[in-house]
C-alpha cells in the first residue's frame, strides 16, 4: 500500500511505531556506549573515510588520552602508533570496507608517556537497517603483558642455551688450559691474579698457586726487570684496548732462568668494555739459548771469513807485485824483435800469467761473495766504451783460435748511464772468455739491446752467444754451483777455477739481474742476462764528474812528464819501460819523501804513487801533496797499488787521488789512462 492511499489513522500509528522504535535504539544505544565504557576492551568506532566517531574509556586510560574528544573526525590511526601498524591498520579497513570480511592483527602503539603498547586488533563491519557498511568498528585487546612475558621467556630461554654454551666452554677452556704448555694468567683491572694455568704453576715450581690469587702481579719473586715491562704493559692494554707481545725472562722459585714470549689479551665483558686481561707466555728458553749459540757461531764464522778474507787479500797484493813484473815484461818481449820460437814462448808465458791472474782474481772474488763483501757501485760511464773494451781485450785471444767476435748493439740503448762499469766489464770478459775458450771454430757474438724504457730508468739485455762445444742438459742446473766445472775432456784441457760463472751470477744478481743459459751439445751456448739502469742524459753527463771539467782531449804522440813513486826495482824497471815505450818522460823515487823533494824541483803532469813504500807511504805522500797545492797545480796522482778491493780503491778516491791503476799492469790499459790525464 502506498502512503498517500493510507488513512491518517494508520500514518499516525506507524509514526508512534517509529518514535517507540526509535526511543527504543537510542536506549539501547545508550546501554552500548555504557557497557563499552565499562568494558576493559578498547573499542573505536570509525566511519567509512576512516576518521574517528569513537574511542571507549579502556582506549583513552591505555593510550593516556587527556581529551578524546579533539581526535573525533579526525583521520585513524593517528601519528603514535608505529609505521608498521599503520600500514597494517589502513590495509584491513580498506579491505573490511570494500569486502564487508573480519580481519584482525597485532599492533604497536605509543602512549603519550612514550610507552610501548601491544594491543591485538580485530576489524568488524557495521551494517545500517539496509545491510550497507556504515562503520567500522575497531576493537583492541592490550596483549602488552603478555607479549613482555614471552620477550621475557625468550629471552631466559637464549640465555640458559648461553649460559650452558659458555659452562660447556668454560669447561672445554679449562681442560685446554689444564694441558696446554703454555703458562695462561688472568689478571683484574688492578692486576691482581685471578687465574694461573698448570703450566705456569709447574714451571714456576709454585707449590699453592691460590696463595697468590688476589695479589698484584708480577710477583716480588720476579726479576725487577721483567716487573717493570710487564707492568708498564698491562697499562697500556688496559688504556688502549690493544694486543702487546713481548719477550723476557723470569726466575722460577727455585732461581731457574727461563726465557718467555708473552702476549696479552683484553678480555672484553658483553658491552665490549675490558674486564680482564688475559697473559700467554710460551717458553722460549731453548730458543733463546740457541740464537746466542747461532750469534756466537756466526761472529766465529764472520771472524773466520775476515781473517780468511785479508790472507787472501795479503796472498794477492804479494803475488801481483812479482806478477807485474812477470806479465810487465812479457808484453815489452812482445814489442821487441823477436824470432817465430822466442815470439811462441813469450805467447805461452803471456797466456799462462793471464790465466793465473784469472785464478787469483776469481778467489779473491769468491771469497768477498762469501763475505758479503763484494758491493757493485753507482757511477756514470758509457755503454759503447765498456763493450767496445770488453772486444778490445778479447780480440787477441779470439785471432789467436781464428774464430770470429763481433758486436751486435741496439742503436736504442742508451750512451750514458749509472751503474757499475767495472763489475758489468768483468761479468762480460768472463762469459767472452768462456766462449772463446769453449769454441774451437765458427764465432762469439756479443748482443746488447734494449728491453724497456721508462725514462730515466732503463733494462738492457746482455747475450754471449757461441758456436762452441755446448753444455749437456742434464749439468745446466748445477752450471752456477761453486766450483763446479762441465765433465767432458775439453773442459779438463782448457782449466779453470769452477768460480767464474758462480761468481758472474752473484755479481748479476747484485745488480738486480739474472743470469741464464740455453745450450745444446755440439751447437753452442748462450748466455743472456737483464741489468736495470738509470740512463743520464748527454747535456748532463759532462758536469757527473769533476774530472771531465779539467780533463781535454789530445794527441797521442803529446809527452807527458811522469814521476813513478815504486821501491821495487823489478816494477821500476818494468814500468820505466812501459811508459817510455809510449813515448812518455819518467823520473822514479822510492819512497814519499823523495815524492815530496822532487816536486819542488820539477814540474810533473802525473804521479804514479805506489801505496806501501818505506820510510813515507804513498797515502801519507798524497795527504801532503793535497795540503800544499792546488787541484790546478799539483800533477794528477794514481794510485800505482797491488790491492783489487773495491772498498780500497773508494778509499783513494776518497783521500784525493784521482784514479788508480791495478797490478799487474796491462799495457793498453795503461795506454788509455794516460790518454785520459793529458793536459791540453
Amino acid at each position: 500500500m502506498k502512503d498517500e492511499d493510507k488513512t491518517k489513522e494508520q500514518l499516525i500509528e506507524e509514526l508512534r511505531e517509529l518514535r517507540q522504535l526509535f526511543a527504543y535504539d537510542k536506549q539501547r544505544m545508550k546501554n552500548n556506549q555504557e557497557w563499552l565504557d565499562h568494558s576493559p576492551v578498547c573499542t573505536k568506532v570509525v566511519d567509512l573515510n576512516f576518521n574517528l566517531q569513537y574511542m571507549s574509556a579502556a582506549g583513552i586510560n591505555a593510550l593516556k588520552i587527556e581529551n578524546v574528544k579533539e581526535y573525533y573526525d579526525k583521520p585513524f590511526p593517528f601519528s603514535n602508533y608505529s609505521d608498521l601498524s599503520r600500514d597494517g591498520i589502513l590495509e584491513n579497513l580498506n579491505k573490511v570496507k570494500e569486502t564487508g570480511e573480519f580481519a584482525t592483527q597485532e599492533v604497536c602503539v605509543f602512549a603519550e608517556d612514550k610507552k610501548e603498547l601491544w594491543f591485538q586488533t580485530n576489524y568488524i563491519p557495521v551494517n545500517n537497517f539496509k545491510g550497507e557498511i556504515d562503520y567500522i568498528m575497531v576493537v583492541s585487546i592490550d596483549i602488552t603483558e603478555r607479549k613482555e612475558i614471552k620477550a621475557l621467556q625468550k629471552a631466559l630461554k637464549e640465555k640458559l642455551i648461553l649460559t650452558q654454551n659458555i659452562q660447556a666452554q668454560e669447561k672445554r677452556f679449562s681442560l685446554w688450559l689444564g694441558y696446554s704448555p703454555a703458562c695462561t694468567k688472568i689478571v683484574d683491572l688492578d692486576f691482581n691474579l685471578q687465574y694461573m694455568s698448570a703450566a705456569g704453576v709447574k714451571a714456576l715450581k709454585i707449590e699453592n698457586i691460590t696463595e697468590y690469587y688476589g695479589k698484584p702481579y708480577p710477583f716480588d719473586f720476579y726479576p725487577n726487570s721483567f716487573q717493570i715491562i710487564m707492568t708498564d704493559s698491562l697499562k697500556k692494554v688496559k688504556e688502549t684496548g690493544e694486543v702487546l707481545t713481548q719477550e723476557a725472562f723470569v726466575f722460577s722459585m727455585e732461581e731457574k732462568e727461563f726465557w718467555y714470549h708473552s702476549t696479552l689479551v683484553p678480555v672484553n665483558d658483553d658491552k665490549g668494555r675490558i674486564d680482564y686481561i688475559m697473559i700467554v707466555s710460551i717458553d722460549i728458553t731453548e730458543r733463546k739459548y740457541a740464537e746466542e749459540e747461532l750469534k756466537k757461531a756466526k761472529k766465529d764464522a764472520d771472524i773466520a771469513n775476515e781473517a780468511k778474507s785479508q790472507f787472501l787479500a795479503a796472498m794477492s797484493h804479494e803475488i801481483r807485485t812479482p806478477m807485474n813484473g812477470v806479465l810487465g815484461t812479457v808484453q815489452l818481449l812482445l814489442r821487441t824483435d823477436l824470432n817465430f820460437d822466442q815470439q811462441k814462448y813469450v805467447k805461452v808465458l803471456s797466456t799462462s800469467g793471464n790465466q793465473l791472474l784469472c785464478v787469483i782474481n776469481d778467489i779473491l772474488d769468491y771469497s768477498k761473495l762469501e763475505a758479503n763483501k763484494l758491493t757493485v757501485a753507482e757511477e756514470p760511464f758509457d755503454l759503447n766504451n765498456c763493450i767496445q773494451e770488453v772486444i778490445e781485450m778479447m780480440k787477441n785471444h779470439a785471432e789467436e783460435k781464428v774464430i770470429s767476435l763481433r758486436c751486435v748493439l741496439d742503436f736504442a740503448v742508451p750512451r750514458l748511464v749509472l751503474g757499475d762499469v767495472i763489475r758489468l766489464k768483468q761479468i762480460l770478459n768472463n762469459l767472452v772468455n768462456n766462449a772463446i775458450k769453449f769454441t774451437q771454430k765458427g764465432e762469439v757474438s756479443i748482443i746488447v739491446k734494449l728491453v724497456s724504457y721508462d725514462s730515466p730508468n732503463v733494462k738492457v739485455l746482455f747475450r754471449v752467444k757461441d758456436t762452441g762445444v755446448g753444455i749437456p742438459q742434464n749439468e745446466l742446473e748445477f752450471l752456477f754451483e761453486e766450483f763446479f766445472q762441465v765433465d767432458s775432456s775439453l773442459t779438463r784441457r782448457v782449466g779453470g777455477t769452477g768460480l767464474g760463472l758462480a761468481i758472474c751470477q752473484k755479481l748479476i744478481r747484485l745488480m738486480k739481474g739474472e743470469l741464464s743459459v740455453e745450450s745444446e751439445q755440439g751447437v753452442g751456448s748462450d748466455f743472456s742476462f737483464i741489468i736495470p739502469f738509470i740512463e743520464i742524459p748527454l747535456t748532463k753527463a759532462a758536469t757527473d764528474s769533476e774530472k771531465l771539467s779539467v780533463l781535454k782531449s789530445h794527441d797521442d804522440n803529446q809527452k807527458m812528464n811522469i814521476l813513478l813513486a815504486e821501491d821495487n826495482e823489478i816494477n821500476q824497471i818494468v814500468a820505466e819501460d812501459m811508459l817510455e815505450t809510449l813515448g812518455h818522460c819518467v823520473d822514479i823515487v822510492s819512497n814519499g819523501l823523495e815524492v815530496l823533494a822532487q816536486l819542488e824541483k820539477k814540474s810533473y803532469d802525473l804521479i804514479l804513487m805506489d801505496l806501501h813504500m818505506p820510510e813515507m807511504d804513498g797515502i801519507s805522500a798524497t795527504k801532503k801533496i793535497i795540503q800544499k797545492y792546488s787541484k790546478t797545480e799539483r800533477p794528477f796522482i794514481v794510485a800505482f797499488t797491488a790491492d783489487v778491493l773495491s772498498e780500497k780503491k773508494e778509499q783513494y778516491l776518497q783521500l784525493g787521488m784521482d784514479d788508480y791503476l791495478t797490478k799487474p799492469v796491462d799495457l793498453m790499459e795503461l795506454k788509455g789512462l794516460l790518454k785520459k790525464y793529458k793536459r791540453s
